[in-house]
């Protein structure tokens, strides 16, 4: 007889670990047949217990298949979550960021979907008879059940009672009929509706009552008045701004004149921004050459990148918004992302203001009902512009036409949570898969962006002018070695505090910067200005407490903490480092009458005070807004006149290879923050190291100059762009063992894996920060020249160790180009 086809749906397991991840082949039931497709997620049995557990469909296939396979249990979506694009971003995703099928598929469901499946187990009437002379592993289990009337759930009866394999005891207790097994599934998400009101009978016949004076009171006119004008209105809406009474809408409706519905609410974190009409701007002659450029490139339909490189202040905005006009008019979609979630109600406001409808917004401070109704609303077709942060990258949009990355060189586009993709990357695959045009945009590119533009793979438009009048601040820089030598011994500079006085004087404000806190362990001479660095690899030594020793945390070169300098024999060594806290306290006791607003991660905790606070200073609330990074970003404060860096050195002797150019970048952005008003705003540069390239040409706003020195140095150096970095890392409790499985990890990449292109391996060496939460860090680099050959030895070193290194408890971790 001929072999026996069947169709079989290949499913990603949701929950399943990155040693048995695999698409596992499911038998397609007959009444499923004809509703099953790729992309939509389906209930199937998995593992021994056959326990009921969510997947995805990867493609469906007829084959003829070897040996009895499993079959699926329902479908959890009605249509496809993704398309086919999607599902060859899930595959791209699962081998370039190393991660299971389910860790990148999740990235692009709808948020707040995901399936939890509650086992049940309750006691059989054999089992609620049965005697005392059992087996020993079943008794416990019968006890625990009969006293919580018969049914507990899995995780319940694993806390009553405690037995090795529970699983394979309820098996074996099921197979003997004693207790009977049952899957329920719930999803955390759900539609929210409203009841409305709306009108039952035609205009002219409300026209007709109303001239007829049916109506005593002029509040039912007015009501009706509005209902002739919208679909409906929601009875809490009714009730709040129009002032009408629950007795009133029943009459309505008893009187046949108003209907009762419910509707689909959509929660839309856009209603809470009131937005007037925004007049188109004239563009001035940078702007329209880059628009009509741009738009020209847009216009081949095929793929195409784009640096839009522009200083603070010239004007980006302005061009986004007319680009985003023409790729709308063309029929097709756009996906703005914009850094943190600092940059989100003014972008917003923008964008509303200009594009009414359409809109809609994702960010990490939604509520999973927000996020789930924004991205139904995607897929559905209802919205043709989505911005957002990072995540947004994955918004599926049908017929997706651009993709513009605001301040493309920012961190927060890189994950640090499991898949550590990198939403420039993502915007990249989905761009090309797409003939779609990806624009990036910067004051301040990354060194990276500006290489590939240098080298001809990328386009660039620049804005060099300013669109206000203000010009650019003016710098200054603070040399705290005068300033020590002098007997000052705060950390505000004479000069600062001088600065600061007129800023306060002139009723204008300040934005104090400092770096992270607790962060830098660098060493640094005050005499001279000096940090110590490693001689191999050009980056800052690390000082550790413990060992009273300095270590590089790329090559792992160590030595003892000198007492001299070694650049200039003083013994002026000094371990600097200032918190928020800190600087604020030092700030009262200088200006005791001054308002000052702290924003640092311990005041921007919950989901809107980020806002409050940028709302509060700009609504001059006070006088000093003093925070880390956060303060640096995109935000528009006219009254600002004084920016003020406080230590400079802490960025750029901070961890990476890339630290000064994101020192410099900072400091370039900062510099944007004063002086955006009508006049000409300040920035002071505190520092011990004046005369460092990065100060020198952050100081003359010189990005050209900035990067041909950085990129000469990474090329000497052999750093990205001129080689792929992958980081290995391993966590344990236990500091020793988490070495010694780096080291077995390190023997067998030098064994098995020197593949093409791969030219280094570093360590394996403590992380910067070696323990953080009870976990100690090791960790091993490698440098590549061919990123596949990087992924390969990735992806096989993961292999192996969880297939080989069974033993202990400790978590591997890869990253590449972190």
């Amino acid at each position: 007889g001929w072999p026996i086809m069947i169709d079989v749906a290949k499913v990603a397991i949701a929950h399943a670990l990155y040693s048995f991840d695999q698409l596992y082949d499911y038998k397609i039931p007959e009444e499923l047949l004809e509703r099953i497709r790729p992309g939509m997620r389906v209930i199937v049995p998995f593992g021994a217990s056959n326990k009921e557990t969510e997947g995805m469909v990867m493609e469906t296939v007829r084959i003829q298949p070897k040996g009895k396979l499993k079959t699926v249990k329902r479908i959890i979506d009605e249509k496809p979550v993704l398309d086919e694009q999607m599902l060859d971003l899930v595959k791209m995703m699962k081998t370039r960021y190393m991660c299971t099928w389910a860790d990148a598929y999740r990235c692009m469901v709808p948020p707040g979907t995901s399936v939890k499946v509650i086992r049940t187990i309750s006691l059989t009437e054999k089992g609620r008879m049965s005697d005392e002379n059992l087996s020993d592993r079943f008794q416990p289990v019968i006890e625990a059940l009969k006293n919580n009337n018969d049914t507990l759930t899995y995780n319940k009866l694993r806390q009553c009672v405690s037995i090795d394999r529970l699983s394979e005891v309820l098996k074996k207790m099921q197979e003997e009929g004693l207790v009977e097994t049952f899957d329920q599934v719930q999803q955390s998400a759900r539609e929210k509706t409203a009841k409305v009101i709306k009108k039952a009978v035609t205009d002219e016949k409300i026209d007709e009552l109303i001239k007829g004076d049916f109506f005593k009171n002029i509040k039912y006119i007015r009501f009706l008045e509005v209902l002739m004008q919208v679909p409906y209105i929601s009875t809490a809406d009714a009730g709040k701004t129009l002032g009408i009474s629950n007795y009133m809408m029943n009459r309505l409706v008893d009187d046949g004149l108003a209907e009762y519905d419910t509707v689909k609410v959509t929660r839309s974190p856009l209603f809470d921004i009131h937005v007037e009409g925004d007049e188109k701007k004239h563009p001035n002659e940078q702007q329209q050459q880059a628009i009509d450029g741009i738009s020209e490139l847009f216009g081949q339909n095929r793929f195409h990148s784009v640096l839009l490189y522009g200083i603070t202040g010239s004007g980006k905005t302005e061009v986004y918004l007319q680009l985003i006009e023409k790729v709308l008019n063309s029929g097709r979609q756009v996906i703005v992302l914009v850094p943190e979630i600092s940059l989100t109600p003014q972008t917003v406001t923008r964008f509303k203001s200009r594009f009414r409808r359409g809109i809609a917004v994702f960010h990490s401070r939604l509520s999973q009902g927000e996020r789930y109704d924004q991205w139904m609303a995607v897929l559905e077709g209802e919205i043709n512009i989505v911005i957002g942060a990072r995540s947004a990258v994955f918004a599926p949009l049908p017929r997706l036409g651009m993709i513009i990355i605001d301040e493309e060189h920012e961190n927060s586009y890189k994950s640090d949570k499991t898949p550590k993709y990198n939403a420039l990357e993502i915007a990249l695959y989905r761009c090309k898969s797409n003939d779609a045009m990806l624009l990036f945009g910067s004051a301040t590119p990354s060194v990276n962006t500006w290489y590939k533009c240098e080298t001809k793979r990328m386009h660039k438009h620049e804005l060099t002018m300013r669109a206000t009048e203000g010009g650019m601040p003016k710098v200054e820089i603070a040399d705290m070695r005068m300033e020590l030598a002098s007997g000052n011994h705060s950390m505000f500079a004479r000069a600062t505090v001088e600065a600061l006085k007129e800023t306060f004087a002139s009723g204008k404000q300040a934005v104090i910067l400092l770096n992270r806190r607790g962060y830098s362990q660098y060493v640094l001479c005050t005499d001279c200005g000096e940090a110590l660095m490693c001689p191999s690899c050009s980056l800052t030594l690390k000082y550790h407490k413990s060992s009273h020793r300095l270590i590089c945390h790329m090559c792992g070169y160590t030595q003892k903490m000198p007492v001299d300098c070694p650049e200039c024999g003083k013994k002026s060594l000094t371990i600097p480092g200032i918190g928020t806290q800190k600087a604020e306290e030092e700030l009262m006791k200088l200006f005791p009458d001054i308002r000052i607003l702290r924003m640092d991660m311990d005041t921007v905790t919950q989901k809107d005070s980020y806002r409050k606070i940028l709302g509060d200073f700009r609504a001059k609330k006070a006088d000093i807004l003093l925070g880390t990074q956060m303060v640096a970003k995109g935000h528009d404060f006219p009254d600002v006149s004084l920016s003020v860096i406080l230590s400079v050195d802490s960025m750029l002797y901070n961890e990476g290879y890339n630290a000064v150019e994101k020192a410099f970048q900072l400091i370039l952005q900062a510099s944007g923050r004063s002086g955006r008003g009508e006049e000409q705003g300040k920035v002071i540069l505190q520092t011990f190291n004046p005369d460092h390239y990065a100060v020198q040409y952050a100081k003359n706003q010189d990005y050209k100059g900035f990067f041909q020195y950085e990129i000469d140095m990474r090329k000497l150096l052999e750093y990205p762009p001129f080689c792929n970095l992958g980081y290995i890392t391993v966590e344990s409790e236990d500091d020793k063992f988490a070495e010694f499985i780096a080291v077995r990890i390190k023997s067998s990449i030098d064994a098995n894996y020197m593949l093409k292109g791969i030219t280094t391996v570093l360590g394996p060496v403590k992380a910067p920060v070696e323990r953080v939460a009870d976990q100690y860090i090791w960790r091993i680099i490698i440098k590549s020249k061919n990123l596949n050959s990087l992924i390969r030895l990735m992806n096989g070193i993961r292999l192996d160790v969880e297939t080989n290194m069974k033993t202990g408890k400790y978590r591997l971790s890869t990253d590449i180009n972190p």
